[in-house]
């Protein structure tokens, strides 16, 4: 009967316009319903968890696949073992959150985004490190919609990003130039600029690929389910290519020589990745100017 008791309660309650609805459940995006509440209409008795709080600094463990292919491991490790590392990295959450809060993104339906958390992987603070919010789950023209303090947003795009950090990192003296991924041979040679596009897209996601393996890749990144027929496309179909990885990647090891240097540090590369655009959000803060991470 306790169902009953709650879903009556919830309807009184509703009845009364002590709760509003600010999200929907939805099974397809594992959300669950989420109300508001005027916590001044409860007794002092009650206590309350603002919905969106947790820790600011998450550390995860390893990942790898075991013998059944399933992946394993990424499991939340206690703070205790981070300290006394992780109580600056917090410190500089809480400065950005601080910021979020009082100028907030406002999507056109009124909701707010005012929180950010930082994540490391491979249980060490020297991995990852990148700022996750809920908007960034948003699609982009979703996003462009949006606003900050009424005023619109735009989208600040740092180009081959991994590419250009490991560049610099393994002291390569190649200029990469505006667009590095023009300078793959299977990227540039097509007329048709859908085709070229395309082919952009896959180079991008193969060299990503091979930051995060050891040594060259032997196959194709696994496949991307399709938003309309939620049905797997396997990486060749969806990007039309006819000819085996090695053969792609033979092209991109030719327009990048340094990557040879380059085993299993995509981590590392994000992390790198992430420290930069901490610096650009504290250096934004220092001149009163908020900023959302994408």
């Amino acid at each position: 009967y306790g169902r009953t008791i709650a879903q009556a309660t919830l309807k009184a309650l509703e009845d009364k316009d002590h709760l509003t609805l600010n999200q929907k459940a939805s099974k397809k995006d594992k959300l669950s319903r989420v109300y508001a509440v005027d916590k001044a209409l409860c007794p002092d008795w009650l206590s309350f968890r603002n919905h969106g709080e947790g820790p600011l600094v998450i550390v995860r463990s390893p990942k790898w696949r075991n013998a059944n292919g399933k992946i394993t491991g990424g499991a939340r490790k206690g703070r205790k073992h981070f300290l006394p590392q992780i109580k600056r990295l917090e410190e500089q959450v809480v400065s950005i959150n601080a910021k979020m809060l009082s100028e907030p993104l406002c999507a056109p339906s009124g909701r707010q985004f005012v929180r950010c958390y930082r994540v490391f992987n491979n249980g060490v603070l020297g991995a990852g490190g990148r700022l996750y919010g809920h908007w960034q789950g948003k699609p982009e023209e979703e996003r462009l919609a949006m606003t900050i303090s009424g005023e619109a947003v735009v989208e600040i795009d740092i180009k081959a990003s991994f590419l250009s950090i490991a560049s610099a990192r393994f002291e390569s003296n190649l200029q990469l130039g505006p667009d590095p991924y023009q300078r793959v041979q299977f990227v540039n040679s097509p007329e048709d600029d859908d085709e070229r596009q395309r082919n952009r897209k896959a180079a991008k996601l193969l060299i990503n690929a091979y930051f995060f393996k050891s040594g060259q890749l032997q196959k194709f990144p696994k496949g991307e389910k399709d938003k309309t027929t939620g049905k797997t496309i396997n990486f060749k179909t969806k990007y039309q290519l006819d000819k085996p990885v090695v053969h792609y990647m033979h092209q991109i090891n030719n327009a990048f020589p340094f990557l040879k240097d380059v085993k299993q540090d995509g981590f590392t590369l994000m992390y790198e990745e992430s420290e930069i655009m901490i610096q650009a959000i504290e250096s934004l803060l220092q001149q009163d100017v908020v900023s959302y991470p994408v």
